[in-house]
């Protein structure tokens, strides 16, 4: 739940209110001088982000944008999913902008990625977010197994030790 901004807070300077919610960002806040809910936001590497990678380099390794409605097509639920992953460096979005100046929804994996898909490099656990950007990463390193479960087996998806 927000914390709403107290009584005084038509009297705060910028200053006194940028601090204000610094001081309240673990928990939400609704910042007094524009109404704008903030919050850091603490995510883990978890299972259905990381089978949404998993297919994406499937689909498109680290060379082939993706659209993120091709997820569904092959059975996954999670498209919101992709989006999460660019806080690890995992994947990345294309950038150029629809006409109407939307997200095209095209994502791929990133080398990043790739190496933690095929088990060669590590990734901290957690991440922290405010405003859409990662201020914080922390936890122990994890595998892409840790991520998936010892029920997974990665190997069946044709992607670890190479053979992708």
């Amino acid at each position: 739940m927000s914390v709403q901004a107290p009584p005084e807070a038509a009297a705060m300077t910028l200053a006194e209110a940028s601090r204000w919610v610094a001081d309240r960002l673990e928990d939400g806040v609704e910042c007094p001088a524009c109404n704008q809910h903030a919050q850091v936001y603490r995510w883990s590497l978890y299972r259905t982000a990381v089978r949404a990678l998993v297919l994406f380099y499937k689909l498109g390794g680290t060379t082939d944008f993706v659209h993120v409605s091709q997820l569904k097509a092959a059975g996954h639920q999670g498209q919101g999913d992709v989006s999460r992953l660019r806080h690890w460096g995992l994947v990345e979005e294309e950038k150029t902008r629809r006409p109407d100046g939307g997200r095209p929804g095209y994502w791929r994996v990133t080398q990043l990625g790739a190496d933690w898909l095929e088990g060669r490099v590590t990734v901290p656990k957690y991440v922290n977010v405010y405003n859409g950007k990662v201020t914080d990463t922390y936890g122990e390193p994890v595998r892409v197994q840790d991520s998936l479960g010892n029920d997974f087996d990665l190997r069946a998806l044709s992607i670890a030790g190479g053979s992708a």
